[in-house]
């Protein structure tokens, strides 16, 4: 405690959040907001012990994916966790966050999960968790023995031979119904 005050567990996680430990993180401060980089250390500070996450038959190693993708001006992150959670954050600050309630969206996500399953092995290892580059992607994979990452430009993952293409193509389907369910929230958070 400090002052009397007792310091919550929610707070140290957040001063966790600010100091993460593990890969290096390099935030372009002139392209992102605080919030994005906020919710983006969240999800990569979460643990799959804590979130009640265990292998299981469907996803025996992967637990959670979080794609950067540079589209011109602005930078979005679409987090999926194998609890179904489903979130869209964009380096303005804007989000949409639990979508995973939603069918389509729980369903896109699904998908999303099961083909970082299938790639996991093509992967490296994460040595930082860096924004992309521009016009690039970029796919942190979050396993249960670790995080593995993969960066490539943008034209390049649209090649079906590329190791990304399987993770490009179905996070563009988790945006597609994100920005379904954003229009007809009649909020078009994602252009």
């Amino acid at each position: 405690s400090r002052g009397g005050a007792r310091v919550s567990p929610y707070a140290d996680g957040l001063r966790k959040w600010v100091q993460p430990a593990g890969p290096r993180e390099d935030a372009d401060p002139v392209r992102v907001s605080r919030v994005f980089v906020a919710l983006r250390r969240g999800v990569l500070a979460a643990s799959p012990a804590v979130l009640g996450l265990a292998p299981s038959e469907r996803l025996p190693r992967v637990w959670a994916v979080l794609a950067d993708l540079d589209v011109g001006p602005e930078v979005l992150a679409v987090a999926c966790v194998a609890d179904g959670t489903s979130s869209l954050y964009t380096g303005s600050g804007g989000a949409i966050l639990g979508a995973g309630a939603q069918p389509a969206v729980r369903a896109a996500a699904g998908q999303l999960l099961e083909a970082a399953e299938r790639v996991l092995d093509a992967l490296p290892a994460a040595d930082r968790i860096a924004l992309p580059a521009p016009s690039s992607v970029a796919f942190l994979v979050m396993a249960y023995e670790g995080m593995r990452r993969l960066e490539v430009p943008e034209a390049e993952a649209l090649d079906p031979a590329c190791a990304a293409h399987e993770l490009y193509v179905a996070t563009r389907d988790v945006v597609a119904e994100l920005r379904q369910l954003s229009i007809e929230a009649g909020v078009n958070l994602i252009g």
